[in-house]
C-alpha cells in the first residue's frame, strides 16, 4: 500500500505522502493528531 499511496501523492500536484511509524491501518488518535492539525490548521 506504500507504493500506491506514494504514486497516488506524485500524480496529485500539492499531494504529500507520510507514513506514521509504528501505526498500522487503524491508526491511533494520539500518532496521528499532529499530522491533522498540521494539514487542518493553517501556519
Amino acid at each position: 500500500m506504500r507504493r500506491a499511496g506514494q504514486a497516488a501523492a506524485d500524480a496529485i500536484p500539492g499531494a504529500v505522502h507520510r507514513v506514521l511509524g509504528g501505526q498500522a491501518h487503524s491508526v491511533a488518535p494520539e500518532a496521528i493528531v499532529s499530522v491533522l492539525l498540521e494539514f487542518l490548521v493553517p501556519s
